[in-house]
Order: C-alpha cells, then structure tokens, then sequence
C-alpha cells in the first residue's frame, strides 16, 4: 500500500511538473509525433523507407534506453522504500534515494523527447502537416 502510495505521489508530480495535469492540450505533444502515430499512417504520409528506417532506430534505441531507465528506478525505488518502511527513518538518506531517483525520471523525460524531436526532424514539412489531420 505504501508504494502504491510513492508511485501515486511521484506520477502526480510528473503530470503536475509537465503540465499534463492541466485541461489544455499538451504543448509537447501538440508539436511532436509520438512513434505510434508515424507508423499508423506511414502509407498515408507516404513515409521513405529511409525515413522509416531511421525512425525504426530511433524507436529500437530509445526503447532500450526507457527499459535500461526503468529498471534502475525501480532498483532504487525499492530501495527507498525499504529505508521508509524502517520505524527511523535516516532522513538524510532517504533524500538521497529519492534525489537519485528524480535524476533518473529527468534523463527519461529527456530520452522522451529526444526521440520525439528525432521523430520530427526526420519528416518532412508536409509530411508533419498530414499527420497533425490525421490526428484530429
């Protein structure tokens, strides 16, 4: 219950820090492509094999990079949890847990978007201008 708890507290955090939390449109996610998007629609916007191939390597690295990510937060996390489950609790370092994990949800929101940015970078205008019809 208690990491149920953690993990709640540290999503809200993302959102509230991202801006998902707030009715509006993601700014993010309105300027970019997610991969799924792409591929959905990559006879539609008449994607190169090029183009599908790059972005095919980006997608493959990137997947490799949250999963790397993924595994050392939660290594951390229950490590964290451990310390807080105690009766005393060494403040300190707990901090230091939770600050080594807010660094590694930074590099993932970095990975995040880098991939998104890459995604981007390799359509062409018209290209970015079928998939944001499409998506409406």
């Amino acid at each position: 219950m208690l990491r149920h708890f953690i993990s709640a507290l540290f999503i809200t955090a993302i959102w509230i820090n991202i801006g998902v939390a707030q009715e509006e449109i993601d700014p993010i996610e309105f300027h970019t492509f997610p991969p799924e998007l792409v591929i959905k629609y990559q006879k539609a916007i008449g994607l190169s094999e090029t183009q599908r191939n790059a972005i095919k390597k980006e997608v493959v690295d990137g997947q490799k990079r949250f999963t790397e990510l993924e595994w050392d937060m939660q290594q951390k996390m229950e490590i964290l949890i451990s310390k807080i489950s105690q009766e005393k609790v060494d403040e300190q370092a707990a901090q230091t847990d939770l600050k080594s994990i807010l660094a590694l949800e930074e590099q993932m929101k970095l990975a995040q978007l880098t991939l998104l940015i890459r995604i981007k970078n390799t359509l062409t205008s018209e290209q970015q201008n079928q998939l944001r019809e499409l998506r409406n």
